[in-house]
Parts: structure tokens; C-alpha cells; sequence
């Protein structure tokens, strides 16, 4: 048993901190204390934490959310003690990240590795359709007539280049050619973006009591928030950058027309299975000869000897327009 007023001392590892616990006599509860540290020796318990941030207990008392005799010490922040800079992300944005914004694909990297949100920035919308397409087919078309000299027309038909059973009948024939234009729509010009973006978590080097822990860095530290918006206090660089784009745009109707109409065919009847006959000199429509054919002849075939014919183009051009969405007020210290 300790006499009345009797202060009891230890040490604990480091002469320079010290404990003293001051006892009441007689079993008694205690009746006051205190502790002294050398303010140069701090030691962090899991970062600054509410009351009791560099103690661990003490007698009849203790941290701000200690209690009875046992003293727990008061709530401590996580992760221990900055390694960094403290930073508090406004009410209503999420943060902090870094911006990353490049040509190409930006990439996340320590000390700020982790991707939040990937964006867009600069929307670039081409003011122009891709040409319009088109092109000439020639095609060989043969008419029969029933009398020899090509005035009774008893049928029309055309004829490609492989061999073909077809009972046309009639004593004689004309082949000619026939000019179809072959339109390719326009399309619009792809959109692009002047900037990929990406938004960057950093990696934990600490806690901190209030907001928080971000690794030194030369970046700018940002905040996010869905929606356009003003920039808060403290981050005055503001983007607004977006998630994609609503392209409404289409190209309108393309037309063609045939601006010469140079082509020759040829086309001839056949006894032979193969169609192996010989074609005469007036199965060229270049001739516009009447041809004579046998009433028994079913099996034609025909040929494009030569097609020089162009065409003309018109339409394609721009309507509609094209929109970002999913805009991110983006806000940067810098």
C-alpha cells in the first residue's frame, strides 16, 4: 500500500516519455492524473484520430469517446498519417482524381493508378457525307420478231453470258444493250473526339482527419459530378467532358444518271447443247442489223464486248446533326 500522495513513475521505451499516475491512498479510487509527452516524439496510431490521437489509455479517463475506468482512447483515421496532401472533394462531387487527357488512349498510373471513368472531350462532327457510288452495268437484251425482217416483235428477254435454254420462237432477232446505273449510298463522315479522357483514383499513402490523402504529385487534383456544371471553390479550371455522342445525322438519296451511253453487245442463237454455235456478224448491236435465227434455235447466249459508259452523280449531303451525352463537370485546382 502506496502512503497518501505517493506518485508512482515508469518509463516506457524512450526517456524522454513518461507517464504519471497519481493514486489516491488506502484503496481508494484514483483521484487525478496526467500525461506529459516531449512534443517532438509523436507516435501515430492509424493516422489523427479524434481524442486520445497519441495515447493509448489512461487511468479514469481517457479519448473523447472514452469512458469509466478503463479510458479507451478516442476514434483514430485510417491508414496512418498523410504521405501526402489533405484534400476535401466538395459536397455534391465525387473525388479526388487526376485528369488524364490525351490524342490517343490515356492511361491510369501510380501514384493516381486506378481508373474511375473513362470520357471524351472536343466533339468533332464532319460537315460531309462519303461520295456517292455509282457505275454503269450494261446488260444484253434480245427481241424476236415473227417474220424475217424484224418488224413483228413476237418477244423480249435478257441474255447473260452463260448459255440459256429460252423458247422464244419468231424468225429473226435484234440484240441491243440496255444501261443501269448502280448507286452506293452516302454515308456520314465517322465523328471523332479531339481528346480521350480518363479520370484517376490515387493509390493510399494515409489518412487524414478531415477529407483526404493524396500522394504529392504535380497533377492537378480534380472532383467530378454528373451534368454541366460551375466549379466549385478552390477548383477554378472547369471541362465538361462526356460518356458518347448521339449521332442523328444521315446523308440524302443519291441519284445517277448515264451521261454516255457507249456499249456493245452481242448476242446469238444456238442449236448446239453448249452453245458452242459461231456468232454472226449482226449479233453486234453496234450493227443494229435484223438477224436471222431458225424457229428451232432455244439456247442463246450473249457477251458485253466493250462499255464505255459513265454516269453522273448527285446528292449526298449532310442532314441532321450530332449531340454529346453523359456530360461530366470535370474541376481541376489548375
Amino acid at each position: 500500500m502506496l502512503p497518501s500522495g505517493i506518485m508512482t513513475r515508469w518509463s516506457r521505451g524512450s526517456p524522454r516519455w513518461s507517464r504519471r499516475l497519481c493514486l489516491a491512498c488506502l484503496g481508494s479510487t484514483a483521484a487525478a492524473c496526467s500525461l506529459t509527452w516531449d512534443p517532438d516524439e509523436r507516435r501515430s496510431r492509424g493516422g489523427a484520430g479524434v481524442g486520445g490521437a497519441y495515447l493509448d489509455a489512461a487511468v479514469g479517463g481517457g479519448g473523447a469517446s472514452g469512458s469509466g475506468a478503463t479510458g479507451a482512447a478516442g476514434s483514430s483515421g485510417s491508414g496512418g498519417e498523410c504521405g501526402g496532401q489533405c484534400v476535401t472533394v466538395p459536397e455534391g462531387w465525387t473525388g479526388p482524381v487526376v485528369r488524364r487527357a490525351e490524342v490517343g488512349t490515356p492511361l491510369c498510373a501510380p501514384p493516381f493508378p486506378d481508373t474511375v471513368l473513362t470520357l471524351n472531350h472536343g466533339l468533332v462532327t464532319p460537315g460531309a457525307c462519303t461520295p456517292c457510288g455509282c457505275s454503269v452495268e450494261c446488260a444484253v437484251v434480245v427481241s424476236t420478231f415473227a417474220d424475217v425482217d424484224c418488224t413483228a416483235e413476237h418477244a423480249t428477254f435478257d441474255v447473260s453470258s452463260s448459255c440459256m435454254i429460252q423458247q422464244s420462237g419468231g424468225l429473226s432477232y435484234r440484240p441491243s444493250m440496255s444501261l443501269v446505273c448502280a448507286v452506293t449510298p452516302a454515308q456520314p463522315e465517322p465523328l471523332t473526339w479531339t481528346h480521350a479522357v480518363r479520370l484517376c483514383a490515387p493509390e493510399s499513402v494515409g489518412g487524414c482527419p478531415a477529407g483526404a490523402c493524396v500522394p504529392s504529385s504535380s497533377d492537378p487534383i480534380c472532383a467530378f459530378r454528373s451534368g454541366e456544371h460551375a466549379c466549385p471553390a478552390g477548383m477554378p479550371q472547369r471541362y465538361v467532358d462526356y460518356l458518347d455522342a448521339d449521332d442523328q445525322r444521315s446523308c440524302s438519296a443519291c441519284t445517277c444518271s448515264v451521261t454516255n451511253k457507249v456499249c456493245v453487245v452481242e448476242a446469238w442463237p444456238n442449236l448446239a447443247p453448249l452453245c458452242q454455235d459461231t456468232p454472226p456478224p449482226c449479233a453486234s448491236s453496234a450493227n443494229g442489223s435484223c438477224c436471222p435465227k431458225s424457229a428451232a434455235a432455244n439456247r442463246w447466249k450473249g457477251a458485253v464486248v466493250s462499255n464505255g459508259a459513265t454516269c453522273a452523280v448527285a446528292g449526298g449531303a449532310v442532314v441532321g446533326a450530332a449531340v454529346p451525352t453523359g456530360a461530366r463537370t470535370v474541376c481541376c485546382t489548375q
